[in-house]
């Protein structure tokens, strides 16, 4: 008798978690802008994935798994001054957690744009950018390829791989791997760094590098 009387109550609550672990959602905007671009991107946790496109827009795509869009769970904040696109995604702050939780962000910019990218807990990945670009996460590994110009990349815990003809090299790893292929036509016009607090560091460079 006890036992029937809690297959009501089970079924109720297997039923609430799996309609909590299903949700899914996403948010889509694209800019217009002139010339090269600038884009800044924050979120306090999630994958963040940038790649060259068409000259003259920025497209930007937010996608979550088990949070919705919205005031209460996942917040997306962005704005547009000119040729600059900021964008902000943060998650609530929450003591307990069901199921697999996520939030992907994905950026298609110009060949010629500067990035601010930062993550607080997530992996980035990027390629076919030109300009003055800055990575950064604290907890995720950041792979970068087919970059032109300067790059500023760090992570806390994860490891960095990236390729490009750079003028600026800064790389740092508090416990990760480094590899950097440096391709031809690059030239050291500021001071190179690549520094792993607990990893190996490896440095390919061209024949023709200065």
């Amino acid at each position: 008798m006890n036992k029937r009387l809690w297959v009501g109550p089970l079924i109720l609550a297997g039923l609430f978690m799996t309609a909590a672990f299903a949700q899914a959602d996403e948010w889509t905007k694209n800019y217009s802008i002139r010339g090269k671009g600038e884009v800044e991107v924050q979120t306090s946790d999630g994958n963040v994935d940038v790649q060259a496109g068409p000259a003259n827009s920025v497209a930007a795509r937010v996608t979550t798994n088990g949070w919705r869009i919205g005031p209460e769970e996942v917040r997306v904040t962005e704005r547009q001054v000119g040729n600059r696109v900021e964008l902000e995604v943060r998650l609530p702050h929450i003591n307990w957690s069901f199921g697999n939780r996520s939030v992907h962000i994905e950026l298609t910019v110009p060949h010629e744009c500067d990035l601010d990218i930062r993550t607080s807990d997530g992996n980035i990945t990027t390629g076919g950018v030109k300009g003055e670009l800055r990575l950064s996460s604290g907890d995720g590994n950041i792979r970068a390829s087919s970059l032109e110009g300067s790059l500023d990349a760090g992570t806390g815990d994860g490891n960095l791989t990236v390729d490009g003809r750079f003028s600026r090299l800064r790389l740092k790893s508090g416990d990760g791997q480094i590899e950097a292929r440096v391709n031809s036509g690059s030239r050291m016009t500021e001071d190179w760094s690549l520094r792993s607090g607990d990893g190996n560091v490896s440095l390919r460079l061209p024949a023709d590098f200065a």
